[in-house]
């Protein structure tokens, strides 16, 4: 990068878990788009997340059926519950862990990705542009969603706000669904 050359680095949570706990399974290596759990992966993706050469924290989130979940480990379909225990795995484990900041880890999870995608309305709090808002106590935060239950909202974030509209109030979700999809 520091060549003028542009280079986009990004992580999941899985990169610095290792292995992915879910209910009484340990899922290690199955050759489904899990982190391999090696150290030496763990030292690169954390030196590289302490460096900037990798800018971007981003989710595997791949919602499956219901009927796809309850196939056995090997014939379900690959992926890893990410969009609902990114930010508390990676807090729990990058920010109380000293490898980033908090203000670091938002960086890597919400205005890294704005700006490489170069929308000037996300990944900012200032007046006119998205209000996408979380606001969460670091004391409690944590996952508790599961392969089975993967749409389950953390412990500790209380308020969600998604292009403005409250998408969750007081650990409960709105109803509201107000995302969008972004395209470059």
């Amino acid at each position: 990068q520091g060549q003028g050359c542009v280079i986009d680095g990004t992580a999941i949570a899985a990169d610095w878990t290792g292995t992915i706990e879910t209910e009484s399974v340990v899922l290690t290596e199955l050759g489904k788009n899990v982190a391999e759990g090696t150290q030496a992966k763990l030292d690169e993706v954390l030196a590289g997340l302490k460096d900037g050469t990798i800018d971007i924290i981003a989710t595997d989130h791949a919602p499956h059926t219901a009927e796809e979940k309850a196939k056995t480990i090997t014939d379900a379909p690959s992926g890893i519950i990410g969009l609902e225990t990114s930010f508390p795995v990676s807090y729990t484990t990058l920010v109380m862990g000293g490898c980033v900041t908090l203000e670091k880890l938002v960086e890597l999870m919400s205005c890294n990705a704005a700006k490489i995608l170069g929308d000037r309305e996300r990944g900012t709090l200032r007046v006119g542009a998205a209000a996408d808002i979380a606001v969460f106590d670091p004391a409690t935060i944590g996952s508790k969603a599961t392969f089975l239950e993967s749409r389950v909202w953390p412990d500790g974030v209380h308020h969600v706000i998604v292009n403005g509209q409250v998408a969750l109030r007081n650990g409960a979700g709105t109803g509201i669904n107000a995302g969008k999809t972004i395209l470059k």
